[in-house]
């Protein structure tokens, strides 16, 4: 009876833990209570102290560790880690004890915020590691940079040689799942062969949201499948996920095309309102696996302008090599002169692909390139009520349809059917001049109103400025829906 007695006031005791905030300080001391007068030295003491509920403030100053986090929240009590009156920054210098500066492995209902994450040198460095299943996990307000495969800038990368910002590994029978990254900055990263922000195989439910990705030197954001990371293949796979309102520029590879934005094995992902410039595609929806399909993507309300290839690249790439992407819709974003590198193809790149539809999207070209270059006979391709023009005007356009190479719209269109609704001419977009781009609509542009009047607009659907698209009349063609104002 006395034993049944002590069980219960342990069970009892363990179920009203109380919620508690502690502190770190780089001033305090592990022998100290935690509080805010007593604050511990070590983050990675503090995380051991943690249960559901909880929260880890962080005082300013710079704390030489790499952390694993090994607790778990629960739905009605999260355990949170945060920056508490300034700047703080997790430096891993010369720490070689794992490859992330922060590890989670099957862990849930964890927030982590408003912290810097810092100079990871080593082959696999990572900033932040996901891996394993788990739910609820929130990385918002950080900072990774200075995350790099060597300490030798001039290091060549290999398939072997790999750094990564954020890596969410879901390689375990049960997933990840709802997985939050969202205003995060990442940047001044030597990645190798792998991404600055990933998401691969078993995921299920993932946001990535307003961040900055900017300056590395490999895929900026990168939703993958079929790379044999989970152990069941019809798991394998980052699905039903979201990649909106983030600003991705500067990511260049020294030994391929790399995308601002990677969508490589994904099942239904919406790629939304994202800012993607001066990369090596703008946005790629691929699939570089042999007998296995992405799917599902839809593309909409992209501003996308300034990379060196090509603006849109849909497909595997190699018809005998590599996988097909299908089912897919890219709809009303705007490409603007895409082929600035001296390899540049075309605003959208067509390669293994069927049952996709692009529509409502406005393309402006330079005069070297091609506006749309499909390279194989794809199945169930359909590009209608688009807008095109070239910057010495619309006699300029040039096309290629199955390697058939047409000069102007008129002999494209005839040839290919396709693009039968399509217009060409100036857009009109409100500003060029310069660095200060801006792709909104001048009152006489001929996309307003100009969009496919067969496409149903989603409840609540906006455009790239958060403006409700029309749904008393046709919907305007590119990113932007013109509003009435000047």
């Amino acid at each position: 009876m006395q034993k049944f007695i002590i069980l219960l006031a342990f069970l009892f005791g363990s179920m009203v833990h109380s919620q508690s905030s502690y502190f770190v300080s780089p001033t305090g001391d592990n022998g100290w209570e935690g509080s805010k007068k007593q604050p511990w030295k070590t983050i990675q003491f503090g995380l051991n102290q943690l249960f559901p509920g909880d929260t880890l403030n962080i005082i300013k100053g710079v704390y030489n560790e790499k952390l694993e986090l090994a607790k778990s929240g629960t739905s009605e009590m999260e355990i949170t880690i945060k920056s508490y009156n300034g700047e703080v920054i997790i430096d891993a210098t010369a720490i070689k004890s794992q490859n992330a500066i922060l590890k989670i492995k099957n862990q849930s209902f964890i927030n982590i915020t408003g912290i810097e994450f810092v100079n990871n040198i080593q082959n696999f460095a990572a900033g932040i590691s996901i891996e394993g299943s788990g739910t609820n996990i929130t990385i918002e307000n950080c900072t990774i940079r200075d995350i790099h495969f060597s300490d030798n800038p001039s290091k060549k990368a290999t398939p072997r040689r790999n750094a990564q910002g954020i890596i969410v590994y879901g390689n375990n029978e049960e997933p990840l799942k709802n997985i939050f990254l969202k205003n995060n900055r990442l940047y001044n990263c030597r990645l190798g062969y792998s991404e600055g922000l990933a998401v691969n195989g078993n995921v299920d439910g993932f946001e990535i949201t307003g961040n900055q990705v900017y300056d590395l030197t490999n895929i900026g954001i990168d939703v993958i499948g079929h790379e044999g990371v989970c152990p069941i293949p019809e798991k394998d796979q980052a699905r039903n996920g979201l990649v909106m309102g983030n600003t991705v520029y500067h990511c260049i590879s020294s030994y391929a095309t790399s995308a601002g934005i990677y969508i490589d094995g994904g099942k239904n992902v919406s790629v939304l309102n994202n800012t993607v410039y001066n990369n090596g595609y703008g946005i790629e929806v691929g699939c570089e696996n042999k007998g296995k399909q992405t799917a599902a993507i839809t593309v909409r309300n992209n501003v996308i302008y300034n990379n060196e290839i090509a603006g849109l690249a849909i497909g595997g790439f190699d018809l005998k090599k590599t996988g097909i992407v299908t089912n897919s819709t890219f709809y009303n974003n705007t490409l603007y002169k895409n082929t600035n590198g001296k390899k540049g193809i075309s605003e959208i790149l067509l390669t293994a692909a069927e049952d996709c539809k692009l529509f409502n999207n406005v393309v402006f070209t330079d005069d070297k390139s091609n506006a749309v270059i499909s390279v194989y006979p794809n199945k169930n391709i359909a590009l209608d009520f688009n807008a095109y023009y070239s910057q010495s005007g619309e006699g300029n356009l040039k096309f290629t349809w199955e390697d058939n190479y047409y000069e102007n719209f008129r002999f494209y269109k005839q040839a290919s059917g396709q693009d039968y609704n399509s217009i060409i001419g100036n857009p009109q977009f409100r500003s060029e001049e310069g660095d200060k781009f801006n792709f909104s609509l001048k009152p006489n542009s001929m996309l307003i109103d100009s969009g496919n009047p067969n496409h149903t607009i989603l409840e609540n659907e906006k455009d790239f400025k958060n403006m409700p698209r029309k749904t008393d009349g046709r919907i305007d063609i590119g990113a932007f829906e013109y509003n009435g104002q000047e």
